[in-house]
């Protein structure tokens, strides 16, 4: 499990990155791949059986994954620290659970699975500050018949330091769009409303070492 620093804001999200790797001379299966958070909140997550899984995976795991000998499976999860959680409270930390099945039918006969193990690595502690004003983003979303556009900094009104990202939700009657955007190196981004139904925006903006923001705003489409 992999994060990028020990110390977070409270309020930040931040990607942690996490490795299974099969080191038996038998195919197994993993189920219930999680990286959770104390304190926290998953953002979003997911796992493949080959290559590095981000972004670009359709949806979050769902189901299992097979992975071979010596293969491993990589997985990216966006975690918030939430904002309004006391670190006199509680303990930050950041934990990897996984249970594994192992394949107890040699090739060409009919599949079976053995029940393994569960396997959990932390919780890696983290040490959670307070922001400041200047580790505080601000977003400002504007809308009209076209789409939409959002300008983000920080509570003194300059741009972040740091590369910063975001993410979108929209809701029509016709269904859900999602989305990540980022990086933008001056903190605006737009895109043109997806249809001519009424909707719903969600969006938040984030940066490593910053507190993130989250805005909705309702609007009609072209």
């Amino acid at each position: 499990m992999y994060l990028p620093r020990d110390s977070f804001v409270a309020g930040e999200i931040f990607e942690a990155q996490a490795r299974f790797q099969n080191l038996s001379p038998e195919m197994v299966q993993i189920t219930e791949p999680r990286l959770a958070m104390t304190g926290g909140e998953t953002v979003t997550d997911g796992f493949s059986s080959g290559g590095t899984c981000g972004w670009g995976c359709p949806t979050p795991f769902a189901g299992s994954i097979r992975v071979a000998p010596g293969a491993s499976s990589f997985g990216r999860t966006l975690l918030h620290v939430l904002p309004e959680v006391s670190t006199e409270t509680v303990e930050y930390g950041v934990r990897m659970h996984v249970h594994v099945w192992r394949q107890v039918a040699p090739p060409g006969t009919t599949l079976a699975w053995e029940a393994g193990q569960d396997l959990e690595v932390g919780p890696v502690p983290l040490h959670v500050l307070s922001p400041t004003a200047a580790q505080q983003l601000h977003g400002t979303l504007e809308t009209d018949t076209q789409g939409w556009r959002l300008r983000a900094t920080d509570e003194l009104g300059r741009t972040p330091t740091t590369p910063i990202f975001g993410g979108w939700l929209v809701f029509r009657r016709t269904g859900l769009g999602i989305g990540r955007f980022g990086p933008g190196a001056d903190g605006t981004w737009s895109a043109a409303w997806p249809g001519d139904d009424p909707v719903t925006i969600w969006v938040w903006v984030d940066a490593p070492g910053y507190a993130s923001t989250k805005l909705v705003h309702s609007a009609a489409g072209s």
